[in-house]
């Protein structure tokens, strides 16, 4: 399992790395953020901390908006990323189940 410093700084980096690929390749960069977005995710999931699963969800919830401004200032997106944001919501959703573990404490 991964330590919350090396979550944080593998995050960093994919970030940063995706807003470079943004500038050239939008549908590249939307791609990678989705991935970002499923790995954080992931890591949530094995976390104890409530609270730290909650900033966690923040982070993606800002990611996933993120996606949702680059797909609106890129129109020609739309049929490689449909508008109606399914993987967004998939994301956020598979988040949502760990809503139940806060309702057990």
């Amino acid at each position: 399992m991964s330590s919350l410093a090396d979550f944080n700084r593998i995050l960093k980096a994919a970030i940063l790395e995706a807003q470079v690929i943004e500038k050239n390749d939008p549908a590249r960069a939307i791609a990678n953020l989705l991935k970002i977005a499923e790995y954080a995710l992931e890591f949530a999931k094995r976390q104890a901390d409530f609270t730290l699963r909650r900033k966690i969800e923040q982070k993606i919830k800002g990611i996933i908006d993120h996606i949702q401004n680059v797909k609106a200032k890129n129109q020609t997106l739309t049929a490689e990323f449909p508008e109606d944001g399914a993987a967004e919501s998939k994301i956020l959703a598979a988040f949502h189940l760990t809503d139940e573990d806060e309702e057990k404490k």
